[in-house]
């Protein structure tokens, strides 16, 4: 075996096609247009998964340690705001029966409105297996 056919930093940065599942059936989901609805997301050993990590790292640390209360709305729109910057792409998606275009702000307000998808993706991006699907 060549370690060069296990570069999982290589192929985080390419990303993870994630076609999305229904959440109770677990049938792909596909638009009005039979498209399969995917999501392209980076691997957590990708740079942008690193450098979202280091930096709430940093900012966590310069903040003062009180014994706040945890906010977990707070954590759940940080745990979107990443994995929205993660998001390369997708294609199919679809809501209230148009195309919904890509941006990293239209990926944090999915993942806020639908935990599905968020748990499908996340799920996806941490999954160094899933690197080596073709």
């Amino acid at each position: 075996m060549d370690l060069s056919n296990l570069d999982v930093v290589s192929l985080a940065e390419k990303g993870v096609t994630v076609e999305l599942k229904h959440p109770a059936t677990g049938e792909t989901l596909v638009n009005d247009k039979d498209e399969p609805m995917a999501i392209v997301v980076a691997g957590s050993d990708s740079k942008v998964f690193k450098a979202e990590i280091r930096a709430r790292v940093k900012q966590n640390m310069l903040k003062k340690s009180k014994k706040d209360d945890v906010d977990l709305e707070e954590m759940e729109k940080r745990g979107a705001e990443l994995l929205a910057k993660c998001t390369l792409s997708w294609s199919g998606i679809q809501e209230d029966s148009k195309a919904l275009p890509f941006s990293v702000a239209a990926a944090q307000s999915l993942y806020l409105k639908y935990p599905w998808i968020k748990e499908q993706v996340d799920a996806a991006c941490s999954d160094r297996s899933e690197l080596f699907k073709a």
